[in-house]
């Protein structure tokens, strides 16, 4: 059914723990890019880091954070089965991955997996061989590159669909 956010706002998860694999800060900067109308009707959970790794580990700068803070949820390491109690909320994972390093190229992402056996799409880029399962605007929002702007174009078309729309990734 249709899950109706008591707040209305567009909920994007991102679970993981810090590290290079994810571009979390190239994530953050795209939301950044977002005018405060746009950031006003989504928040950003992020399950696996503290603000402090962020900083420190991820390289994301204090003003990133406090432009997005508003809008961000960070969780800190929490317990898998509260990930997955998360996924029951959210309208959208998010990650954000190299489309040239051997390890993107390898295996399947299993938060690709996940999102979708909970019924939640994914806004991603096409690493290994998501093209074959990840369709633009049916299943998920492809994320063109691996930068901020087309993190932030990502988010601007997910902000621009009707509900009914969203739903139907689902």
């Amino acid at each position: 059914e249709l899950k109706k956010n008591k707040d209305g706002k567009l909920k994007i998860l991102y679970a993981g723990s810090p590290g290079k694999k994810d571009y979390i800060r190239t994530i953050l900067e795209g939301i950044a890019r977002l005018e405060s109308d746009a950031l006003k009707q989504i928040t950003v959970t992020v399950a696996g880091i503290t603000k402090q790794q962020l900083e420190s580990v991820c390289g994301v700068s204090k003003e990133i954070i406090e432009k997005i803070e508003t809008s961000l949820v960070l969780l800190g390491r929490i317990p898998r089965e509260e990930v997955l109690e998360l996924l029951k909320e959210t309208d959208i994972t998010i990650f954000l991955r190299s489309m040239r390093q051997r390890y993107a190229k390898a295996g399947f992402p299993t938060k690709f997996v996940e999102s979708m056996m909970h019924g939640v799409p994914v806004m991603t880029n096409c690493t290994s061989d998501l093209v074959e399962y990840l369709k633009d605007k049916e299943n998920g929002i492809i994320i063109e590159k691996e930068t901020n702007e087309a993190v932030e174009n990502a988010i601007r078309t997910i902000l621009g669909m009707s509900s009914e729309e969203r739903y139907a990734m689902k």
